[in-house]
């Protein structure tokens, strides 16, 4: 059934609903005109008599400009006149004014002596206005003074201050319509007039009467209409890069190559426009057309109050006809939609823009703001969510009705995969609202269109293939239509094998989900050829053979690797998505594929793709779910033989990452052979690995997946790893390790007697008393001596002093043990449940306080479990189907079955607990749920704790302290020395101009090094970079301090941290030879003026010289 039936019988009424629905879901902020009571008003028809008669002549008139330019001379190098700068684009003609780009004013204004002189007195005076008064004015009083003091210059009208600046201006549009020629000369001198009242917002329809407002808005729109300056995309295209040709002063070739061709689809060309290299060009135009774009502003604020009208509203529908081939006006209806929400109803119910909307509303932004940002934002998800749900639903019904091209959904369609976070597509499916939505409603679309869409998205990006949102988008389609049958399939498995063998680093197949993948595998089922060539793409010993000689073996091996592990991911999405009965040759090529990435022997093709390196995210953000998942994923689509046959070639790796990830979820008749292969992996006998964190990440999951035996011998082996240098964080590392082993063996002795930490570095100390902390809080937790309240105190007391999601977890958890004392499944009575929602209300307080939108599987499980102690089995449910399980699917399991149970449904709580026990086998918490909910059999065990705090947290909450610090703080934490500021400053400076001095042989064709202030912004950059960390700022030609003739100083170079000023750097190039007196003179007078410039805790004074005869050595 179609989400809004009325857009086929009452189409108006559609635009009512939406426009309502629009205004209450996207938020806009509004900021109403302040009035301030102190200021001196001048009275409203006062103003308007003073307006009337007041003539305007601005100095970028045509004829102005064109009597002016030259008068006092033009240079060789610049145009002769002024149709020369239009024809050079330095200059446009919009509506009769001439309009030069800040871009370009600026050049111009930094041009020596004798260079552009006529444009330069141009750019000073194009902005100049003349303001005169007719005869009438001075038989008025009042309208004298104001009008003397105007023409004197002690009063800029732009100044005045009135009440009602928007009843003035419908009031002027009256007078000058009847004073003027034509009405195209009336709007004109109106728009001047109205922009001397700073352009208030005024609506026709209620401004005027009908036949007035109607012969407004006419000429509005015939402006509009006929402005030769609103070109075409290629011709505005081609005037933006030729304007910043000559601003930036390069040849055109160099900025036609920076500013790419304006796309087809209207999506697109809306993405263009915020290009970084294209915004600057449509900015620039907001300022040149504004008083055109003025006009245009008025005309949808009309559209905007107009409840009632067709759908959509004709002027409307006019406006986005003249936008969609003009650019500039197309951007600038861009950005009154944007603040303008109603005005989307009538931009989606125009076929031709009816994508456009959807884009702006899921582009649309949340209010700003310091308070209640979670309640807002969660506010803005749901009316975001909800009004793009209106708009795909009128798409969709263009869509079928076939009055919209089909290239412009299928450009929003890839848009949103492109613009999806970096976590595989199934897993965050439920988050993904809009994706959905859209998926929704292209589902019920005919294939026909389908098709159409998928054909439209052909071209070089899609034949890049996997990895590439236009290839993820086809899949999409393929998927939804069921086109397998009729879409070409050539050019995607082409593309699909191309992407495996380009050795890109960004291969990536995390936009294509179980049923995408099964969508590929079907299209390559069309011949034999195609299928051999999607089964085995990677012709791995080719490629290792055909290497050229000298190249980089370690960048070859990690190049193939990536491609294992794509190719690997596919095909166990293919048996994820495909049914049941799994063909036989999908299984032989991902057992061969997975036996090629096991283990590195290149004589027979096989190389590592199981390496911790493409798993850990300390190099990088993890833009795939683990391997492992989809490895088990697919197993468990597997009879028991295939199992076991995939599991052989998996226990083939020398790898121990890869095995302790799939040790927790393999089937639990296989985990065995799990164990038993980790047992058996020595560190001697593992692969070969290259860095430091990459064993810190094998220890991290084999202590994760409970494998202390294991962990223990990779934890002595990391002992005796030789790195160059001492490594940051290494001990620390170790020490966290060493308690999070003991607490898997249970060795409370070794957790209660650790000695106290005692490291150098301030951070790692506190971090690891923390740890010890920890640990010890939850030895009090589960340890042979249970004392919750003590361990409460503990993690209340480290949340207090760090915020930390692990910290709120144990909290909680403890919490819990304080309350369930007998049995995990009773219902709490009395007084226990007003401290079971204290609980609750005090972990949702600490969860506000943590920043993002943190969720973590131990403590949802503790919330549910506690809901089930409450008696609230239906919240308990939602807690567990809100989070993504990883390690503790047999807990939620047993509580879900305790839920169902509850709630009156035995049977989905039998479901529950069986297929747990399928896929976990039989575990305590399992047993002990289905004998209660059998018997109301008492259970007692300890709610889920957390044991490690995630490493990736835990330094991001450790830099956001860091930048908290004051500097030398800051300095003291990267260095135990004494004088640890001034040291590392120093040693930034110098690495500064050291690097500078290093580019020198680099700039022997290039001027700039010419003068001091150039290498000043080198070394300014550089120190900049060094020093971004810190949230230091460095800053040039700054005023302060005092000169030699006790003027203001100008600081060559400051280096502040928020307004305190560290360090001054005083800059001197040596124009002759060092030994020369005026040079030691005038070194000297800098050093002498450096100590003026301020009191920061250290000065630097640099000096600039070549030695040789040449300028070749700095």
């Amino acid at each position: 059934m179609s989400r809004f039936p009325s857009f086929q019988y009452a189409p108006s009424e559609t635009r009512q609903i939406l426009r309502d629905r629009f205004s209450r879901k996207l938020r806009v902020l509004r900021q109403d005109r302040y009035l301030d009571p102190d200021l001196a008003y001048t009275r409203d028809v006062v103003a308007l008599r003073l307006l009337q008669h007041m003539t305007l002549s601005p100095a970028s008139e045509w004829s102005a400009v064109e009597a002016a330019f030259g008068a006092g001379g033009v240079s060789l190098s610049e145009a002769p006149d002024l149709q020369g700068l239009v024809s050079s684009n330095q200059v446009r003609v919009v509506w009769g004014r001439v309009k030069i780009t800040q871009d370009a004013a600026v050049r111009a204004l930094r041009a020596p002596d004798g260079e552009m002189d006529a444009f330069k007195a141009l750019v000073r005076d194009i902005h100049v206005q003349t303001f005169g008064f007719d005869t009438d004015a001075g038989s008025d009083a009042e309208l004298a003074i104001l009008s003397g003091d105007i023409l004197a210059g002690r009063l800029q009208p732009y100044s005045l201050v009135v009440r009602s600046p928007g009843w003035i201006a419908e009031r002027l549009w009256e007078s000058v319509r009847d004073q003027a020629p034509s009405i195209e000369v009336a709007l004109r001198r109106w728009v001047d007039l109205w922009g001397v009242l700073q352009h208030p917002d005024l609506v026709p329809e209620r401004a005027w009467a009908s036949d007035d407002a109607t012969a407004f808005r006419e000429a509005a729109l015939g402006v509009i209409a006929s402005e030769p300056a609103l070109a075409g995309w290629i011709e505005t295209r081609n005037l933006w890069v030729r304007q910043a040709a000559f601003a930036y002063n390069v040849s055109v070739a160099i900025a036609d190559s920076r500013i790419p061709a304006p796309p087809n689809t209207v999506v697109d060309r809306a993405l263009w426009l915020e290009n970084q290299a294209v915004e600057g060009g449509a900015n620039g135009s907001m300022v040149d057309c504004g008083d055109v774009f003025g006009l245009a502003r008025i005309l949808l604020a009309d559209v905007d109050a107009q409840n009632n009208g067709k759908a959509p509203h004709p002027l409307a529908a006019a406006m986005f006809d003249l936008a969609l081939g003009r650019p500039e006006l197309f951007s600038a209806v861009l950005h009154q939609v944007r603040g303008h929400p109603r005005l989307l109803a009538d931009l989606v119910l125009h076929p031709p823009t009816a994508a456009l909307a959807c884009l702006l509303i899921a582009q649309w932004r949340p209010l700003g703001g310091a308070w209640e940002r979670s309640l807002v934002e969660a506010d803005h998800q749901v009316g975001q969510a909800d009004a793009f749900a209106d708009g795909i639903a009128i798409l969709g019904e263009h869509l079928r009705r076939e009055t919209v091209s089909a290239s412009e959904a299928a450009a929003l369609l890839t848009w949103l995969h492109r613009r999806a976070g970096p976590e595989f597509v199934d897993d965050v499916a439920g988050a993904e609202l809009l994706m959905a939505n859209l998926r929704r409603e292209l589902a019920t679309c005919p294939a026909p269109v389908l098709l159409a869409m998928a054909d439209s998205l052909r071209g070089p990006v899609l034949d890049q293939g996997l990895g590439m949102p236009e290839f993820a988008a086809v899949l999409d389609l393929c998927d939804l239509g069921n086109l397998t049958d009729v879409l070409e399939p050539e050019s995607l498995i082409a593309a699909y094998e191309g992407a495996l063998r380009a050795d890109q680093y960004s291969l990536s197949a995390y936009r294509v989900g179980a049923a995408s993948a099964a969508a590929l595998a079907r299209l390559s089922e069309r011949t034999e050829d195609l299928r051999k060539r999607f089964l085995y793409p990677l012709h791995l010993s080719a490629r290792l053979a055909a290497a050229p000689q000298g190249h980089n073996p370690f960048m070859l091996a990690d190049a193939l690797g990536r491609s294992v592990r794509a190719h690997i991911r596919v095909l166990c999405r293919v048996i994820v998505g495909s049914p049941r009965d799994i063909p036989s040759d999908l299984l032989d090529a991902l057992v061969a594929t997975v036996r090629s990435g096991a283990l590195e022997h290149k004589e027979k093709g096989r190389v590592v793709a199981f390496a911790p390196s493409f798993e850990s995210a300390l190099h990088g953000t993890r833009r795939d779910r683990p391997l492992a998942n989809d490895l088990i994923a697919a197993m468990e689509r597997l009879n028991p033989a295939a199992q076991l046959t995939l599991l052989d070639a998996i226990l083939e790796t020398d790898e121990p990452l890869i095995l302790a990830q799939i040790l927790p979820n393999v089937p639990p008749n296989l985990r065995p052979r799990v164990k038993q292969r980790i047992a058996a992996l020595a560190p001697n006998a593992a692969a070969e690995i290259r860095s430091l964190p990459e064993m810190h990440a094998r220890i991290d999951q084999l202590l994760t997946a409970g494998a202390t035996d294991a962990a223990a011998s990779y934890m002595a082996a990391e002992r005796d790893l030789t790195t160059w240098g001492k490594p940051a964080g290494r001990e620390l590392t170790r020490f966290r390790n060493d308690l999070r082993l003991a607490f898997l063996r249970q060795d409370w002795a070794a957790i209660i007697n650790a000695p106290q930490p005692n490291f150098t570095a301030q951070l790692e100390q506190e971090s690891a008393v923390e740890t010890l902390q920890q640990f010890r809080g939850l030895a009090a937790l589960v340890g042979p001596n249970p004392e919750p309240a003590v361990a409460k105190a503990v993690f209340a007391n480290l949340f207090a002093k760090r915020k930390s999601l692990i910290f709120a977890t144990n909290w909680f958890a403890a919490g819990i043990s304080e309350l369930l004392v007998n049995d995990s499944f009773a219902l709490l009575t009395g007084s226990e449940v007003r401290v079971g929602r204290q609980l609750l209300a005090e972990l949702d307080r600490m969860v506000a306080a943590l920043p993002g939108e943190p969720t973590d599987e131990v403590l949802e499980c503790n919330r549910a479990h506690l809901l089930l102690a409450l008696g609230e089995p239906s919240q308990a449910l939602t807690t567990l189907s809100s989070v993504p399980l990883t390690r503790l699917h047999a807990v939620a399991a047993a509580y879900r079955a305790v839920a169902f149970a509850r709630l009156g449904q035995p049977a989905e709580a039998t479901a529950a607990l069986d297929g747990a026990e399928f896929r976990f086998g039989s575990t305590p918490i399992l047993t002990a749920a289905r004998a209660y909910i059998a018997s109301g059999t008492a259970f007692l065990a300890l709610p889920e704790v957390s044991a490690y705090d995630d490493l990736m947290v835990n330094v991001g909450s450790a830099i956001a302290r860091f930048r908290l610090m004051g500097p030398q703080q800051q300095a003291r934490v990267l260095s135990p020395h004494p004088d640890a500021f001034e040291a590392l400053l120093i040693d930034y400076v110098r690495a500064a101009a050291d690097a500078v001095v290093s580019l020198v042989p680099m700039m022997k064709g290039v001027d700039i090094d010419a003068i001091e202030d150039d290498l000043n912004a080198f070394v300014q950059n550089l120190l900049a970079a060094r020093v971004q960390f810190f949230g230091w700022s460095v800053n040039d030609q700054s005023k302060g301090g005092y000169s030699a003739n006790v003027n203001a100083g100008e600081r060559d170079i400051i280096l502040t941290s928020g307004s305190t000023i560290l360090a001054i750097v005083e800059a001197l190039k040596c124009k002759s030879a060092l030994t020369q007196d005026v040079v030691r003179a005038d070194l000297e007078s800098h050093f002498q003026k450096l100590l003026g410039y301020g009191n920061p805790r250290i000065f630097f004074h640099l000096t600039y010289a070549y030695i040789g005869i040449e300028p070749r050595y700095m």
